[in-house]
């Protein structure tokens, strides 16, 4: 039994090594599958709906390998990728990692984790960066695969043979919940999404649709993929300037941030 498992095992601790740009890199190329894009289309859709009426100057998008904004029309004047790969996003690009936010406390008015804490190095690390970074009244918007959904069988066998996203760390909506309650974030709004199970054709994903009408109803927390809105609770409304923080020591080869303008692209 031992020997049957090794080969697995050892497969699963060098990836578990990987880079977390490589991974990142690999997760690209897995949203422009069938089964990546039909998620990317649900997820789109709930956030175009939880953004219509959220107002702001700047939202920050922190990236998992979309490369790509989330929101289709977003009413914030400035919409910022954070991403660890360089990319040619249509959109102003931040390169660094999740741990280590370059943005000034009190800044940004909405952040956007799009499974960021199923692939980072320090989950918990990421969004107490996330929650300094957010202005008073701002809001933290979690994106991420739900451990317990109908993707189970389909996590279990990808880990064996080192696929992503299945190698991925999935992380409760509850656990991410009581981090965000500890952070001073109250959680005002919790969807879950994608209760179909994790077919590779998008044909058969289409005819499976009839799967998420029923299990929203059986199993409504069941989803695939669960969002969670969070609202920054402290004293004070005024907006502050946008600006970047220098790094100082860091721990990451990135030593400032880079950024591209739209006309880069």
């Amino acid at each position: 039994m031992v020997s049957i498992l090794a080969k697995p095992l050892k497969k699963i601790s060098a990836l578990a090594k990987m880079k977390p740009a490589i991974r990142e890199a690999l997760m690209h190329h897995w949203f422009d599958s069938d089964l990546g894009q039909e998620l990317l289309r649900v997820e789109r859709k709930c956030l175009d709906n939880i953004f219509k009426n959220k107002l702001g100057h700047h939202l920050i998008q922190i990236d998992s390998g979309l490369y790509a904004p989330l929101l289709s029309n977003p009413p914030i004047g400035c919409c910022t990728l954070y991403s660890q790969q360089e990319n040619r996003a249509p959109c102003p690009l931040v390169r660094g990692v999740p741990e280590q936010l370059p943005f000034k406390p009190d800044s940004i008015d909405h952040i956007i984790l799009h499974h960021t804490l199923d692939f980072c190095e320090a989950p918990y690390q990421t969004v107490r960066e996330a929650s300094i970074a957010l202005m008073p009244n701002g809001h933290l918007v979690v994106v991420g695969f739900n451990p317990a959904s109908l993707w189970l069988a389909r996590k279990l066998r990808g880990t064996l043979i080192s696929q992503v996203p299945w190698i991925g760390r999935f992380i409760r909506a509850g656990r991410v919940a009581e981090w965000l309650e500890l952070l001073n974030l109250e959680v005002v709004e919790q969807y879950s999404l994608m209760h179909r199970p994790a077919f590779t054709r998008a044909s058969t994903l289409r005819r499976f649709n009839w799967f998420d009408r029923a299990f929203r109803v059986l199993l409504p927390r069941a989803g695939a993929v669960y969002i969670l809105v969070a609202q920054k609770r402290v004293a004070g409304l005024i907006h502050r300037n946008f600006e970047w923080l220098p790094q100082s020591s860091p721990k990451s080869p990135i030593t400032a941030p880079e950024i591209n303008s739209p006309k880069d692209v």
